[in-house]
């Protein structure tokens, strides 16, 4: 279950969007960060439910050469690391993928700290959790 999936169901079941003749209107996703992924990612597979993505500060899971200092140099260092994390990083993953590191994380960029409750810490970790996420 994705977080692209999530987004299209949450639209039917809550919002109760989509192109039917029953005057329901179609919605525009608005992403940041990461769940601009996720939401680029709905809108191509549920056209029906969305009429766009409103991007507001993208965060894209790989690097791109040009962001990166020494990028002709350092990438491929870089792309070495990624290919050993994925063949051999599970326990790092496990390690990492906890509740206390999710909230320490979430800590860094929210400035309420109230904010990063166990509820938020589980919508975040939960999917991460599923059998084969760390594939």
């Amino acid at each position: 279950y994705t977080w692209s999936e999530q987004l299209a169901d949450f639209t039917r079941e809550v919002i109760q969007a989509d192109s039917s003749s029953d005057g329901k209107k179609k919605i525009t996703l608005v992403a940041n960060s990461i769940g601009t992924m996720s939401s680029l990612q709905a809108v191509l597979d549920e056209p029906d439910l969305f009429n766009g993505c409103f991007v507001i500060n993208p965060n894209y899971r790989e690097l791109h050469m040009a962001e990166v200092p020494f990028g002709s140099v350092s990438m491929p260092l870089v792309r070495q690391i990624q290919s050993l994390l994925r063949s051999r990083g599970h326990g790092l993953f496990k390690t990492l993928a906890t509740p206390e590191t999710v909230k320490q994380i979430l800590n860094e960029p929210y400035a309420i700290s109230e904010a990063v409750d166990d509820e938020l810490v589980s919508v975040l970790l939960d999917p991460l959790l599923t059998e084969g996420a760390d594939d």
